[in-house]
């Protein structure tokens, strides 16, 4: 299946975005739909560490479990949430840093477990792009409104 690619200019430093996209304790700060984050286990941040979070879509709350695979600091950040929803989740967030803005993309995998979820997928993406961008407007907003 094709990957799902979002793309945002933030104008911050890469750090900056970095510190925020990384790292769940911040992210949940700034999401309102993220209602808890929590650590599971190994490293509060980095490569290892495993977290919850649950988020409010719609009427309801959905948690997913994630596991940060990959952390190249301020370039990469992969996480990877496993079958969940019929399907295992494989988000890379990309940021390359160009005249003081920082390019952030997320390419998203999902690979289906179910064969519902492979014929629901194209309908998903729609939602869950809609919801990445909105996260990114968010983000973008956070960050370019406070003075660091």
């Amino acid at each position: 299946m094709k990957p799902l690619v979002v793309t945002q200019p933030i104008a911050v430093p890469i750090e900056d975005v970095f510190e925020v996209l990384a790292h769940i304790e911040v992210t949940a700060e700034i999401l309102p739909k993220i209602t808890r984050a929590e650590i599971l286990s190994g490293p509060s941040r980095g490569r290892g560490t495993r977290f919850a979070e649950t988020r409010k879509i719609g009427k309801r709350e959905f948690t997913m479990e994630f596991k940060v695979t990959e952390y190249d600091a301020p370039h990469s950040v992969r996480l990877v949430c496993d079958d969940q929803m019929g399907s295992v989740w494989d988000s890379v967030y990309h940021l390359v840093e160009e005249d003081g803005v920082t390019i952030v993309t997320l390419t998203m995998h999902c690979i289906p477990s179910k064969f519902t979820m492979k014929l629901m997928w194209p309908l998903m993406k729609i939602l869950v792009k809609a919801g990445i961008k909105d996260d990114f407007k968010h983000f973008k907003e956070h960050l370019e409104s406070v003075e660091l």
